[in-house]
């Protein structure tokens, strides 16, 4: 069943009665109430105070019917220290990057002192009452401010565990460049026993006072492979002998900050739903993170946040949805609860319409835990681009902008896999058809796989100038994507789309850009010529109206038709479910445009088709229209199956 929780502020000054009203409107199950500051820095009456104030809130909450949980910082943001805390602070050791910078508020987790600190910390909030205790996404020693901690404690641990005197100065090469090694190894270890101590101390705080209290926290985008311990482990050491509960990373406010440059709002939704599949069947209450920091509308609309909580819905995915600002009073700017009071009854229509249904459409093979074999440039590119490539999935970009279904788990209707995800396909997926790019292609060739691939080269010619597609695809477009590859191809390859590259000197050359092949095995492969971790998500090779067209059009080849398509409108974004009766869909159009004339093609025949908040109809046996879908809108269908 799909959950509904809320943060609020713990001010004592706060109009509790009008929160509380709105979340019952709402339909909420729990509150996580929010301190600002650092509380473990407090000390004496400031921090009795603080107590006696989260007691009262906690007690308050219960009597209305709500779950309550406080949520506090474990390891700092890296801001600057209050004044009040900065004698406290300055004697601890801070997370320092690899290239030897520190944060103010960014505690080491391997400094003992500040462990038993938070430790004690969360005894204090357990003895108040508190009977759940989340800790907030910079439990984490990447990002703030690089990747993982070379802070002293680190390095002798790490000189400890590789047996020889490493510099800080080497890691970058020795750890972040090139594959697997001994280093990578030992950083990985290092870095995990590190999290999961402080992870086993924040329980055992808990623990001297009440074993029943729930802990957990909220995961960042490093949180799931390059902080040595993943999201899991961590999760599971937090909760003790009780139900786990884990919030992931992806949030609405990253298009609004730009905070991850390569993201748009449907691959933020698709990184969610992927951490779910990773997560499922383990006994983990999870939930998205439906946040709209730094939470009026002048920074984070509305609208971005309800698409991303119906696209939950449509997933059947619990939100930790971001209503209010935590040092304003409710009626600061009361929109984004107004919003949500006003779109209840189409909740349910989703609710009614996609739950207890299966997800259907082009499974996407993404590995959890992939940096330790990971081939990373020979040249180091910094930070942010190590810890893109290891989380976010290029895959998911082509499809989404196209309105091509996705899954991540099972078969799918076939697959597609990019780059070092390839490494861990096993013969059995491998049995389906595949969606490649130029990565893994080569990596199954290396495998012993036969994809049609004879051999790779870069691009050394001027420049590309077009990419033309073959038979029904007469348009052709810019090309403006990085790395283009020059594939010799295998006989009985067969390309279907070209690049024309502009010579020295001056000629055109006409090179594959996509071909398809079918080995002696019966194997199938669509394969693309780029790297997709190369791209960024605006590449023409994944904005494109023929793109989109040709791999509809390809998919029955490797495997099925997709369950529904809808090609030819920029970033309409679909979530196709079913089960034995019906197929439900769900479009996102997050796009400023408006939608005129949707049409709808569907893998199978269908009848009395049914329309969600739009209007439309069936044009044939495998066809309909919606007729408008407005800008940031929603709209569904449901086809019955003959």
């Amino acid at each position: 069943m799909r959950n509904l929780y809320v943060p609020i502020s713990a001010n004592p000054l706060l109009n509790d009665a009008q929160v509380i009203n709105d979340l019952h409107e709402m339909g909420v199950q729990r509150v996580y109430i929010t301190n600002n500051g650092r509380f473990c820095f407090e000390r004496g009456k400031i921090r009795e105070e603080q107590l006696a104030n989260l007691k009262r809130k906690r007690e308050l909450y219960e009597s209305e019917g709500f779950e309550v949980g406080s949520w506090i910082c474990s390891l700092g943001f890296g801001d600057p220290q209050r004044p009040m805390n900065k004698r406290i602070a300055e004697k601890y050791t801070r997370i320092r990057s690899i290239a030897g910078k520190e944060l103010d508020d960014a505690i080491c987790p391997l400094d003992e002192s500040y462990t038993e600190m938070m430790s004690g910390l969360v005894e204090d909030i357990a003895r108040s009452g508190m009977k759940m205790i989340m800790l907030d996404d910079e439990f984490c020693l990447c990002v703030r401010p690089g990747l993982g901690c070379a802070c002293d404690l680190h390095m002798a641990k790490l000189r400890e565990e590789l047996g020889e005197d490493i510099r800080i100065e080497e890691l970058e090469k020795k750890v972040f460049t090139g594959g697997a090694s001994k280093y990578r190894d030992a950083w990985i270890k290092v870095m995990g026993e590190s999290m999961k101590h402080f992870a086993r101390k924040i329980r055992e705080g808990v623990d001297r006072v009440d074993p029943s209290v729930r802990v957990g926290f909220c995961s960042g985008y490093t949180s799931w492979d390059l902080e040595g311990a993943d999201a899991l482990e961590l999760t599971e050491i937090l909760a003790g002998n009780n139900k786990p509960f884990l919030r992931f990373t992806g949030a609405p406010y990253w298009i609004s900050t730009n905070r991850i440059p390569r993201q748009t709002l449907q691959t933020i939704i698709e990184t969610v739903r992927m951490q779910n599949a990773w997560a499922k069947g383990r006994g983990i209450d999870l939930f998205g993170e439906s946040d709209t920091f730094p939470r009026d509308r002048f920074h984070s609309p509305a609208v971005h946040s309800e698409i991303y909580d119906m696209a939950l819905m449509v997933e059947g995915i619990s939100d930790f949805k971001y209503v209010y600002n935590y040092s304003c009073q409710p009626e600061y700017d009361s929109y984004y609860v107004d919003i949500h009071k006003r779109n209840k009854p189409l909740y349910e229509k989703i609710a009614n319409a996609f739950e207890g249904k299966t997800s259907v459409g082009v499974r996407v093979y993404e590995e959890m835990r992939k940096f330790r074999n990971f081939d990373l440039p020979e040249k180091y590119t910094g930070h942010k681009p190590v810890m893109a490539a290891t989380m976010f999935s290029d895959a998911q970009a082509m499809l989404t902008s196209n309105a091509i279904p996705t899954v991540y788990e099972g078969k799918g209707i076939c697959g597609i896999v990019f780059g070092e995800n390839a490494k861990y396909l096993s013969a059995e997926d491998i049995d389906g058809g595949f969606i490649l790019d130029t990565k893994a292609a080569e990596i199954l060739e290396a495998r012993g796989i036969d994809v049609g691939l004879k051999s790779v080269s870069l691009n050394t010619h001027c420049g590309v100038l077009m990419e033309t597609f073959k038979g029904r695809y007469p348009d052709d477009l810019p090309f403006d994507s990085a790395g283009p590859r020059i594939l010799e191809l295998k006989e009985g390859a067969d390309p279907i789309s070209f690049f024309e590259i502009e010579g020295y000197p001056p000629e055109v050359i006409k090179v594959p850009s996509a071909y398809r092949y079918e080995n002696a095995k019966g194997q199938r492969f669509l394969v693309f010529a780029f790297v997709g971790e190369e791209q960024k998500d605006s590449s023409s090779f994944y904005w494109s109206y023929s793109r989109g067209a040709l791999i509809r059009d390809n998919l029955c080849w490797l495997g099925k038709e997709a369950p529904a398509s809808c090609i030819g409108n920029p970033h309409l974004y679909a979530i196709a479910r079913e089960d034995d009766g019906e197929l439900a869909v769900g479009y996102f159009n997050i796009h400023a445009d408006e939608i005129f004339n949707a049409e709808i093609t569907f893998g199978d025949d269908a009848e009395n088709i049914e329309f969600i908040n739009c209007e439309g109809r069936q044009t044939g046996a495998r066809s309909a229209v919606i007729d408008y879908i407005k800008p940031f809108g929603f709209a569904a269908v449901i086809a019955r199956k003959r």
